[in-house]
């Protein structure tokens, strides 16, 4: 996991339990897992409804579906989602989720963009000048100081 965060992955779960989403973020965030999503089968009934598949990736922007079940990789077919199945007895089944997910980034203009810009250092400094600039360029009046590198000692 720590590893497809490096890449610049949102790592999401995707389960068809009815475990809800505080308990699972917890769960991981008790691991150090920062989880970006969580679709249980109360969100998929909702959004894919009961007659959809089992499990629908697309439906929540997610771009990889890793799964143990080959009935989800037949539903990825019949749906024309991607789907990794790995079985837990592999001993290489890690090697194998970080090399698709590296193929899937090599060929995909966007996630290069995104994994370039999380290489780069973030400039806090940088963030709030952009941010003021795009507030004085409207019709708000911002005072000088609040877009200068330092606050004048009176006010």
């Amino acid at each position: 996991m720590a590893a497809l965060m490096r890449r610049g992955c949102e790592i999401w779960i995707y389960t068809s339990s009815g475990r809800s989403p505080r308990y699972l973020k917890s769960w991981f965030s008790s691991c150090g897992i920062s989880i970006e999503g969580i679709v249980n089968l109360d969100r998929h009934e909702q959004i894919v409804g009961l007659r959809g598949p089992s499990k629908f990736p697309p439906a929540f922007g997610i771009d990889l579906h890793i799964d143990d079940s080959k009935g989800v990789a037949m539903e990825g077919k019949s749906h024309q989602f991607p789907v990794l199945i790995i079985d837990p007895n592999d001993p290489h089944w890690v090697e194998r989720v970080l090399d698709e997910v590296d193929t899937l980034i090599e060929s995909n203009g966007r996630w290069q963009e995104r994994r370039s810009l999380l290489n780069q250092p973030f400039d806090l400094g940088q963030f709030f000048r952009d941010c003021l600039a795009r507030l004085s360029s409207s019709e708000q009046r911002i005072p000088a100081y609040a877009v200068a590198i330092a606050k004048p000692d009176s006010l």
